[in-house]
């Protein structure tokens, strides 16, 4: 996130360093141009966000099913101990 706020903050600063603009820009301010770019930025977050989630989920289930495997075994010696 923060290198793509840096990518974009560096080529505006080289786009005024050079005196050039894209004809994409000509019509667009520089803050209207920032604008774009975080509300982009914004939108991979949220994407990133909701697959970390549905990964999460999914390592919690399996990490649950093991936990009670692990502990159904213990309890299965403890009983044939007994």
């Amino acid at each position: 996130m923060v290198a793509a706020f840096a990518g974009a903050a560096m080529l505006l600063i080289l786009l005024d360093a050079a005196h050039l603009k894209p004809s994409s820009l000509s019509d667009m301010s520089q803050a209207d141009f920032l604008a774009v770019i975080l509300s982009a930025l914004g939108v991979m977050v949220a994407i990133l966000t909701f697959f970390l989630a549905i990964l999460a989920i999914f390592g919690w289930t399996a990490f649950r099913t093991i936990i009670e495997d692990k502990f159904e075994d213990l309890f299965r010696k403890r009983a044939a101990a007994n």
